[in-house]
C-alpha cells in the first residue's frame, strides 16, 4: 500500500497508518515532504523500516549527466553542488536549458526557481515561517545560536524550520548545525535583499561578528563582512589567517576574499604586503602585483616601522624579481644582512638569496640554502623548506654533483605532499627528478614525473619567471633525452620568453637557442579565455569578467578550437588538459603565462 504526499500533522494520524496490520510479504509504503518526528521515533521501535532521505534521493554526477547530457564535466560538479542533487532542482535547471538560458549560468535568482518554490516547494508556508527562512538565507551553514544572534528567532521556532521540508538538513549526525540547498538558500537570499537590502547586509555584519568569535569560523566571518559591504572589518581576521593558511597549503581559499578588496580599503603596507604575498604563492598575478604596487606606494608615504616590515617588503620584491635578477640580489642580500634570527622572515631572505646566488653561480648559494632548509623546518614553514631543497638538489644537477639523485628525491618528498604540491613551487623537484631518472634510463619514471611537472607550467612563471626558466630548462633536458622533441622545443622557447622579461636571465637558458613554434602558439587574448573553458560560466560571463564582448570571446575560443584541434568546449578542456596547458584549477583564477605553446605530441598520449 503506497500513501503519498503526507504532511507533518497530527503524529497520531501518522501512528495510526503505520499500526496497520500487514500481510507477511506487504510493504507500506509512506512519501512527504516530512514527518512528525515523535510518531518517526516509536515506529522504528515497533517494527522495521527503511528511511530514504533527502541524502539518499540525491542525484549523482551521472545520473545528473542523463537529464542534461550536454554538460562538461565542469559545469556537472558545478551543478551537482548548486541543487545537493535535489532532482527538482536538476528538472529546473534542465527546463532553464529547454526555454534558451546557459545551464552554466543557472542558479537561485532564475525565475523558475522563484516560481517553482512559491508556488509548490514552499506554498504550504505561513508568513512567519518564510520569514524565518529569509532572515537565515544569507548563511550557507547555520544553527540555533546564529539564528538568535542575527535574527532574534527563539530555538522553537528554529527547530521548526529544520529536518523538515525547508531544505535545511542536518551536517551530519552529530552536529547541531544545518545546511541549505545552495539553490533554494541563494532564491531566498535573492528575494530577501531585495526586499530590504539594508536590513539583509545587518544581518550579515551581525552574523559576522558572531563567526569572529571562534577561532574555526574565522574565513565564514571575513565572508560575510566582505558580503555585508564592511570589508575593513574582515581585515584583522584576514590577516591573522594569512600565515597560518600558507603554511597549512589553503592559501587559495583566500585569494577570493582578496579579489573582493579595494587598494583603497588597506592602508596597512605590512598587510598590503601580506596580500601581495598570497598573490604570489598562488600564481594570481593580478593579486600579486596590485598588491605589491600598493605596498610599495604606503611604505613609500609611511616608511618601514621596523626590520621585519622592511625584510617583509624586499623578500616580496625579490621573489617577483621584476627588475631583473641584479636587483633580486641584492634585495635579498639586503634582507639577509639586517633580518634577526628570530624572525619568521628569516627562511624566506635565506631562501631568496640562496638562489639569487645559485643563479649567479656564486658558491655561497650552498650554505645559504642549507640554512633556508634548516630554519624552514625549525619554524614549520614546509612550502619553503620545499623550494630550498629544490633548489640545492637543482645546483647539484647542474653541476653533475653524485649526491644529486638523492637531494632531488628529498626535494620530491616535500613537493608530493598534497597540502604543498599546490604552490608553483613544486613543480621544480618533479622535472629535476624528470632530468635525473632520463640520464639514468628509468624511461617510465621520467616520464611519468615529466607529465606532472609539465602540468605545472600554466602557474610557474606568471609571477615567478625564475622559477619558469628553471622549471622549463629541467623539462627541455629531460624531454630532449626521451625523445619528446616537440616538449622540448616548446619548454625552451617558452623560458626565451621569460627570460626576456627579466633582461638579465639569458644565463639560465641552455647555449643554443630554439626558434618560435608559431604553428601552436596561441594569441595573448586567446590565452586569456583558454581558463575559463573549465568552468561554468558562459560566453557573455567570460565576457564581462574580460571586459570584452560575447562575440570576441566566441571568436577567441573558436580560433582555439581550430589550434587543439577540438570540436566541442569539453573535448578542448580535456586535450588543454592533455597538453599541460592548465589544470582542474585553472579556470578558478589561476591565470596561463603570456605566452603558453601547444605542442603535438608523441604517440604517447599520456604526455
Amino acid at each position: 500500500m503506497i500513501v503519498d504526499d503526507i504532511h507533518d500533522g497530527p503524529a497520531e494520524r501518522l501512528a495510526e497508518l503505520l499500526d496497520i496490520p500487514l500481510l507477511p510479504d506487504a510493504r507500506l509504503v509512506l512519501s512527504g515532504r516530512s514527518v512528525p518526528p515523535d510518531a518517526l521515533v516509536r515506529a522504528r521501535m515497533r517494527r522495521t523500516l527503511t528511511e530514504i532521505d533527502a541524502v539518499a534521493l540525491a542525484m549523482n554526477d551521472a545520473e545528473i549527466a542523463e537529464t542534461l547530457p550536454d554538460l562538461d564535466p565542469a559545469a556537472l560538479t558545478s551543478l551537482r553542488e548548486l541543487t545537493a542533487g535535489w532532482p527538482a532542482g536538476v528538472r529546473l535547471a534542465a527546463l532553464a536549458w529547454r526555454e534558451g538560458a546557459d545551464p552554466r549560468g543557472f542558479d537561485g535568482r532564475d525565475r523558475l526557481v522563484s516560481d517553482y518554490l512559491r508556488h509548490d516547494a514552499l506554498a504550504d508556508a505561513d508568513a512567519e515561517t518564510l520569514a524565518a527562512l529569509r532572515a537565515l538565507a544569507g548563511f550557507e551553514v547555520v544553527d540555533a545560536d546564529l539564528a538568535r544572534e542575527v535574527a532574534g528567532m527563539d530555538e522553537p521556532m528554529f527547530t521548526s524550520l529544520t529536518g523538515g521540508p525547508w531544505f535545511l538538513h542536518r551536517v551530519d549526525r552529530r552536529s547541531q548545525r544545518y545546511a541549505w540547498v545552495p539553490l533554494v538558500r541563494q532564491s531566498l537570499a535573492h528575494d530577501a535583499e531585495a526586499a530590504d537590502p539594508t536590513a539583509f547586509r545587518a544581518r550579515l555584519a551581525r552574523g559576522a561578528d558572531w563567526a569572529q568569535r571562534d577561532p574555526e569560523r574565522a574565513l565564514e566571518a571575513v565572508s560575510l563582512y566582505i558580503r555585508a559591504g564592511q570589508p575593513t572589518a574582515a581585515l584583522p581576521t584576514l590577516r591573522a589567517e594569512l600565515i597560518p593558511m600558507f603554511s597549512s597549503g589553503r592559501l587559495f581559499e583566500l585569494v577570493g576574499f582578496i579579489h573582493a578588496l579595494g587598494t583603497e580599503d588597506v592602508t596597512s603596507p605590512s598587510l598590503a604586503t601580506m596580500l601581495a604575498y598570497a598573490g604570489v604563492m598562488t600564481a594570481d598575478v593580478f593579486c600579486a602585483n596590485e598588491w605589491t604596487d600598493a605596498a610599495e606606494t604606503l611604505w613609500t608615504r609611511d616608511g618601514f616601522s621596523d626590520a621585519d616590515d622592511e625584510v617583509a617588503f624586499l623578500t616580496l620584491r625579490a621573489h617577483l624579481s621584476r627588475s631583473g635578477l641584479r636587483q633580486m640580489r641584492d634585495d635579498s642580500d639586503r634582507a639577509v644582512a639586517i633580518v634577526s634570527r628570530q624572525s619568521l622572515w628569516r627562511t624566506p631572505a635565506l631562501m631568496l638569496a640562496g638562489i639569487a646566488a645559485a643563479m649567479a653561480n656564486d658558491d655561497d648559494a650552498i650554505s645559504l640554502l642549507d640554512e633556508a632548509a634548516h630554519e624552514a623546518r625549525k619554524v614549520g614553514v614546509p612550502p619553503a623548506e620545499m623550494l630550498a631543497v629544490a633548489e640545492r638538489a637543482c645546483l647539484a644537477v647542474k653541476r653533475d654533483d653524485p649526491r644529486a639523485p638523492a637531494l632531488v628525491d628529498a626535494a620530491v618528498a616535500l613537493a608530493a605532499d598534497e597540502q604543498w604540491s599546490v604552490y608553483p613551487h613544486s613543480g621544480l623537484a618533479f622535472a629535476l627528478r624528470a632530468q635525473v631518472r632520463a640520464k639514468a634510463g628509468d624511461r617510465d619514471g621520467a616520464l611519468a614525473d615529466l607529465r606532472r611537472a609539465a602540468g605545472m607550467r600554466p602557474i610557474v612563471g606568471p609571477t615567478l619567471p625564475w622559477l619558469g626558466i628553471q622549471l622549463r630548462v629541467s623539462l627541455g633536458e629531460a624531454a630532449e633525452i626521451l625523445g619528446e622533441d616537440e616538449l622540448a622545443h616548446v619548454v625552451r622557447w617558452e623560458a626565451e620568453e621569460l627570460a626576456g622579461r627579466l633582461r638579465d636571465a639569458q644565463h639560465l637558458l641552455p647555449d643554443r637557442p630554439v626558434a618560435e613554434p608559431a604553428r601552436y602558439v596561441i594569441t595573448a587574448a586567446e590565452r586569456r579565455v583558454l581558463p575559463y573553458l573549465s568552468t561554468h560560466l558562459s560566453y557573455e560571463d567570460i565576457g564581462r569578467r574580460l571586459f570584452v564582448s560575447r562575440n570576441t570571446v566566441k571568436s577567441h575560443v573558436a580560433s582555439v578550437y581550430r589550434k587543439l584541434g577540438a570540436r566541442s568546449r569539453t573535448e578542448a578542456v580535456s586535450i588543454a588538459t592533455g597538453l599541460g596547458l592548465f589544470d582542474a584549477g585553472a579556470g578558478q583564477g589561476v591565470p596561463l603565462p603570456d605566452h603558453v605553446g601547444l605542442i603535438q605530441l608523441s604517440d604517447r598520449p599520456h604526455l
